[in-house]
Formats: structure tokens, C-alpha cells, sequence
């Protein structure tokens, strides 16, 4: 399955006081089996700045466990929905990352992108789901759900 994380959580992962539900995430990222942690474009520059993140990226990407979409191809579909003016968010960047590739897991807490995300106008193809940690950061059986799930990719 392939996991995109937006910048708004990337502390509760690779922060210095991870969440008890952003661990149970690592862990599942971390596994050899585990899901495919998926980055481009403005989001991979916004992630880039935890050195954290941009190391086990890197590990992963070494490992075959994650993706690094081209910035341009992440960058036209960004502009396209821009120019569409349908979404409530303003990370453009993040769902243009799932168009492209394919990712229907996001990790967020912003509300409005959790919207765009499940919208089917936007991401098309299978529904975006949600990972969040907004009303609890322990893990929540929905958590455990999510991450045994394994079509949320069309990689």
C-alpha cells in the first residue's frame, strides 16, 4: 500500500516526541512488508526540511520501500488543479501528488484536506482514506484497520 505524509504530521513521525499513533506509522513504514511511503514535488520539498524524514526516506527509496515521483509531473497536475479551483484546501501539491501516483492512504490532520482527499472529482480512481490523529494520538483500531489494507496503491 502506498502512504503519502502530509507536512502538518511529519512531527508527530519523525518528530523528537512522536505520537503513539505516528510510531505505530514508522513501524509500519519500517516493516519489509509495510507500506510505501510516497513523495514529490512541493510536498517533498516541504518534508525535506525534517532531516528525519529526508534520511528514512532515503533509506527507503535504497530499500525499494518508497517513491520519489518527478517534481514536474507533480507540478503540472498541481497547476491543473489549481486552475480547476475545486478544492477547499490549499495543498494542491499534496493531492496532486495522489493523482500521480496512485496513493490512496494519507496521514493528515487538516480538515479541509481530508475533504479533497475523499473527493473522487479530485484524486479519481479508488477513494482516498484517512490517517489521523485530530481527536486522539493513541492508536485507534481505524488505524489498525487502514494499515492492513492493501489496495489503497496502483503502483
Amino acid at each position: 500500500m502506498c502512504a503519502i505524509v502530509d507536512n502538518d504530521v511529519v512531527h508527530q513521525i519523525f518528530g523528537n516526541r512522536p505520537t503513539e499513533a505516528g510510531r505505530f506509522f514508522l513501524q509500519w513504514l519500517a516493516r519489509r512488508n509495510g507500506g510505501i511511503l510516497v513523495a514529490g514535488g512541493g510536498l517533498y520539498k516541504e518534508l525535506s526540511q525534517n532531516s528525519a524524514f529526508l534520511q528514512f526516506f532515503n533509506d527507503r527509496l535504497q530499500a525499494g520501500r518508497a517513491r520519489r515521483v518527478p517534481d514536474a509531473s507533480v507540478n503540472t497536475a498541481d497547476n491543473a488543479l489549481r486552475a480547476r479551483r475545486i478544492c477547499l484546501s490549499n495543498d494542491t501539491h499534496v493531492l496532486a501528488l495522489a493523482q500521480i501516483s496512485g496513493a490512496r492512504l494519507l496521514f493528515t490532520n487538516d480538515r479541509a484536506l481530508q475533504q479533497d482527499f475523499r473527493n473522487p472529482t479530485i484524486i479519481g480512481g479508488a477513494r482516498g482514506r484517512i490517517y489521523t490523529t485530530i481527536e486522539r494520538n493513541d492508536v485507534r483500531p481505524t488505524h489498525r484497520e487502514l494499515l492492513n489494507r492493501t489496495d489503497l496503491c496502483a503502483l
